[in-house]
């Protein structure tokens, strides 16, 4: 025998000894002393989901009902804070709550069921169904309506500057009428996607033509019940009353809360109310399919193509993207009082839900931090991939920062930088606008980090220390260039001119514009409310923001004629100035 071959033998007879010796050590525990390791795991992973909502779990504070479930298992499930501060009375599992928006991914369910049944098709012209609807020049489907990619003006924001959302009561027939006077879209079906109520709100006006049943009806009887989701109804106004439903909260600024108003009508685009473990259920059927549509759920979260070739990250009333290396399926909710989220990775069959009645509440970045918790193996992975992504320099992104403008049509973005990673957040309709958080793709271009936008940004630097300009996109066939905000001062006088009512057959009431105290502001609808009237800050000539809003004055020859104004979901209104 050689001296190679004795070393080989003697390697060979340690390693089974201690293989041997191993198993023998573990065959010798018990069934408890086994799972202690795992049940250990699962302890310190549920005790790390609490610490998130620690600060919500106490005595009058508003709170959330929370759950984590994986293959048919749930992992963590606990309720934090009250549903009801005045009562005193704690959150827990089968308390109701409003999800708002994650409706709209049942709307695109609802579709696929009809679909599958024949009575309509997902590249259906909207207007074989809703045969009031206006003819716009280009066909607008069920598909463009669903996907956000109609173009078609968000209706809640249309409403805004009619000054109807605040603590009106607005009927949904109202909701359908106010987006038919419209005769212009933000941009050409499927050249963009840009997050719209309206086209959900058509949607459940289709189903209840299609049907001949009531909307809350046939939610319940085609999704609702064959999933056993036996606590979950549609409410499409607050004047229901709905037992063990928590109140939604709106914090003040002295840190107080105070029940949120809600009282407008809502139906496609957010009317469901829920529990956690209905939704447990909900998620479920992504892997299940109990309701047995066909090519399911591919046909749901497929990524919609636009006109341009590029691929937008929302399917049909749900985001589709990679987290962390892993696929993910999520759409979150909000309204006056209540935030929601729900989280799915097909590929860990991994659901995240939380319900909360609070209007604090970020329940997406909360629902990312608990699957970071329960998706450790894919965080180290993508950590050693992160170093091959581009990651810009905080300092080149500081010299962005700042107010910039549209000069032709007076659209304002603002681009802030936050503080926890080195990225951009783009506000597009005025200050405080819709905000876009913007990824790096390279030093100089940046795409939309949200699924429901397809906004794409180029920054043009320039020499001799000038502020860069902001090439966007806005799915209007190119990019659009946004100048630098300046420094302007006008006179009295120079405002007066401004001064005046404009109206606008799309818009339900006239706008005022009125000089005070050397101050310029507008008045929307009749004014009732504090909200109704809002400052204009000059930030380019002729060119106005306030909260949430674009206003530019169409001047000719020192002669006001007319304003454009824009939101970031409903823009190129112009008014006429009637006196």
């Amino acid at each position: 025998m050689t001296k190679n071959k004795t070393v080989w033998i003697i390697l060979l007879t340690a390693v089974l000894i201690v293989g041997v010796l191993c198993f023998a050590e573990d065959n010798g525990k018990t069934k408890e002393e086994k799972s202690s390791g795992s049940l250990g795991r699962a302890d310190a992973r549920s005790e790390a989901v609490n610490r998130l909502f620690a600060g919500w779990d106490k005595a009058k504070t508003p709170g959330a009902s929370v759950a984590v479930w994986q293959a048919g298992k749930v992992l963590h499930q606990k309720s934090y804070g009250r549903k009801h501060i005045g009562y005193d009375l704690p959150w827990n599992p089968d308390t109701r709550s409003r999800i708002y928006s994650m409706t709209k991914h049942f709307m695109g369910v609802a579709a696929l069921i009809l679909e599958d049944r024949g009575e309509l098709r997902l590249d259906d012209d909207v207007r074989q169904h809703l045969p009031d609807w206006p003819a716009y020049e280009e066909k607008i489907t069920l598909r463009h309506i669903l996907s956000n990619t109609s173009g078609i003006r968000d209706d809640e924001q249309i409403l805004t500057l009619s000054g109807l959302m605040d603590g009106a009561m607005v009927s949904l027939d109202y909701y359908y009428q106010t987006v038919a006077r419209q005769k212009k879209l933000n941009f050409l079906p499927g050249a963009a996607c840009l997050y719209s109520n309206s086209g959900f709100r058509m949607m459940a006006r289709i189903i209840e033509r299609l049907s001949g049943k009531t909307f809350p009806d046939w939610m319940t009887n085609n999704i609702f019940k064959p999933l056993g989701m036996d606590r979950t109804l549609v409410a499409q106004y607050d004047t229901l009353v709905i037992e063990d439903m928590a109140q939604g909260y709106d914090r003040q600024r002295n840190g107080s809360y105070e029940p949120a108003i809600h009282i407008f009508g809502t139906s496609g685009d957010g009317a469901i109310v829920s529990t956690v473990p209905d939704m447990l259920k909900w998620a479920d059927n992504f892997m299940s399919n109990r309701l047995r549509i066909q090519n399911f759920p591919e046909r749901l979260v497929a990524k919609t193509p636009l006109t341009d070739g590029r691929l937008s990250h929302y399917g049909l009333g749900i985001c589709t993207d990679i987290y962390r290396g892993v696929r993910r399926y999520h759409h979150g909710g909000g309204a006056p009082g209540y935030r929601s989220e729900i989280t799915y990775f097909p590929d860990r069959d991994l659901a995240v839900v939380i319900l909360a009645n609070r209007s604090d509440a970020d329940p997406g970045q909360k629902a990312e931090a608990i699957a970071d918790i329960y998706l450790e193996e894919d965080i180290r992975n993508a950590e050693k991939q992160k170093g091959e992504l581009f990651q810009p320099r905080r300092e080149a992104l500081e010299s962005l920062k700042g107010t910039y403008v549209d000069p032709e049509m007076g659209l304002v973005a603002q681009i802030a930088i936050p503080d926890a990673n080195p990225s951009i957040d783009l506000y597009l309709g005025g200050t405080a606008g819709f905000i876009s958080p913007m990824k790096a793709v390279d030093e100089k271009t940046f795409a939309s980090a949200i699924g429901y936008s397809s906004t794409r940004m180029r920054i043009e630097y320039r020499e001799h220390g000038e502020r860069p300009l902001l090439h966007i996109d806005l799915g209007r066939g190119g990019f659009t260039v946004f100048v630098p905000a300046v420094d302007v001062n006008p006179t009295a006088q120079q405002l007066e001119q401004y001064a005046g009512v404009y109206r606008s057959d799309e818009i339900a009431a006239p706008l005022h514009v009125s000089l005070k105290e050397g101050n310029l502001f507008l008045r929307l609808g009749f004014g009732v409310w504090p909200t109704q009237l809002r400052e204009l800050e000059p930030v380019y000539p002729d060119i106005f923001t306030a909260p949430g809003i674009s206003v530019k004055f169409v001047n000719r020859a020192n002669h006001v004629k007319s304003l454009i104004i824009q939101t970031a979901q409903s823009r190129y209104f112009e008014l006429k100035k009637i006196d």
